[in-house]
């Protein structure tokens, strides 16, 4: 296995199942928090470094060491209460519905999708 950012990232990314997804059901919160998370802008560090982790938690805490972001920017667009974003944040982290890259899960895009053409389909 790959000791890149990129290659664990998509490690991560790969290795994903939609049962996680369960967690933003109904939860206006935490589909604010994960919005929010596309519109952030992720500085990778200056470094070269290669993971030398080889346990899944090290190397997903590795990435996440790996960036900068702001964070004053993620909490004002996610519209959260101050004492509501770190624990949002840390549940998407956690859950691993956001990646460090700034995407986010392919099963949570995909609920978010239903639920916007739900919103959109013209009532008849």
């Amino acid at each position: 296995m790959e000791n890149s950012f990129i290659d664990i990232c998509q490690y991560f990314k790969n290795t994903s199942t939609p049962e996680k997804v369960v967690a933003l059901m109904g939860n206006k919160e935490l589909i604010a928090a994960i919005l929010a998370w596309k519109s952030v802008v992720i500085k990778r560090k200056d470094n070269d470094d290669k993971c030398v982790f080889s346990g899944d938690n090290e190397r997903w805490n590795w990435l996440w060491e790996m960036i900068d972001w702001d964070r004053q920017k993620y909490m004002l667009v996610s519209g959260l209460r101050v004492q509501d974003v770190g624990t949002e944040f840390e549940r998407l982290k956690g859950l691993k519905l956001i990646y460090p890259d700034g995407t986010i899960d392919k099963f949570a895009t995909q609920y978010l999708n239903s639920i916007i053409m739900r919103a959109l389909k013209p009532k008849t």
